[in-house]
């Protein structure tokens, strides 16, 4: 029989759907790829060790979503991953507890272990498990628990029965065991890394908190007018230019005639007109 069509008659018997001709062919082209070489899975727990030791290098797991790999290892998880018989490393997925069951989600590898449908495959044969495609939704988000796809495959001792979408709960109060703390930088609306932020205590507009380094070095004293003493991003203030330079916001500041920068309270009163003092010798020329 062939591969596509070998496929198509066990996914029928397991979920009950038909394939179509093009489906068919097209995942018998991908397990037409695969040689007859033996495969040998490995599980470990957990995720320590670099992206490199999970097949997918460019891993956001390892970047900006690097939290899920402690939310995985704090929930029971870890990862299943296949070499050759030169004792390659060809694919992997990850895996969490569920109920009775365990979920494979997040599957890469070479030819046709890039589909979450194959490692379903790869566990029957291997523990003589049962598995069924199922949808499943985590009750996080995806900086917590990075998925790719809500298509998973579930596996287990007993085929699981259930035929709606299923909401798994998971613990984000997870400790770091990979990642770094991460806070709200207000400035930039970004979660950055702790380590890498600034502490300001009165920014104009939004208070106190933690800013990224790149806000920080944005953010300068205000030295005059209503709001002296606190801080403010660069865009929202001016530098008077007259007497001793002072920072002030640009909403304190009037303009006179010549469209020199006052504070009202700086301002000279000339023939009825209010100047800045750094006017005052251009009016006398």
């Amino acid at each position: 029989m062939r591969p596509g069509k070998a496929f198509a008659k066990a996914f029928y018997q397991h979920n009950l759907i038909k394939l179509s001709a093009e489906i068919k062919a097209q995942i018998g082209q991908l397990l037409s790829s695969f040689t007859d070489e033996k495969l040998t899975l490995r599980l470990t727990l957990g995720c320590s060790g670099s992206s490199w030791d999970y097949y997918h290098e460019d891993s956001c797991w390892w970047g900006d979503y690097e939290r899920s790999r402690d939310v995985l290892e704090h929930n029971g998880g870890g990862s299943i991953r296949a070499y050759n018989e030169d004792d390659e490393l060809v694919g992997r997925v990850w895996f969490l507890p569920y109920e009775d069951h365990i979920l494979l989600f997040n599957s890469y590898g070479d030819g046709a272990l890039q589909h979450i449908y194959t490692w379903g495959v790869l566990v029957e044969q291997a523990f003589g498990w049962k598995s069924k495609k199922v949808s499943a939704y985590f009750s996080c988000d995806n900086f917590d628990l990075y998925v790719n796809s809500p298509t998973m495959m579930i596996v287990g001792p007993e085929m699981y029965e259930g035929k709606d979408s299923i909401y798994p709960n998971i613990d984000v109060d997870a400790p770091y065991y990979y990642s770094s703390p991460m806070v709200y930088c207000p400035g930039c609306d970004e979660m950055v890394r702790e380590e890498y932020t600034y502490y300001h205590r009165d920014v104009y507009g939004i208070g106190e908190g933690y800013f990224c380094e790149s806000c920080h070095e944005d953010i300068v004293d205000v030295t005059a007018g209503s709001h002296a003493g606190c801080e403010a991003f660069y865009g929202y203030t001016i530098e008077l230019e007259y007497g001793d330079f002072a920072t002030c916001l640009a909403r304190d500041v009037e303009y006179d005639d010549f469209g020199n920068a006052y504070l009202p309270e700086d301002g000279v009163e000339v023939d009825g007109m209010i100047y800045s003092p750094i006017s005052l010798h251009l009016k006398q020329e």
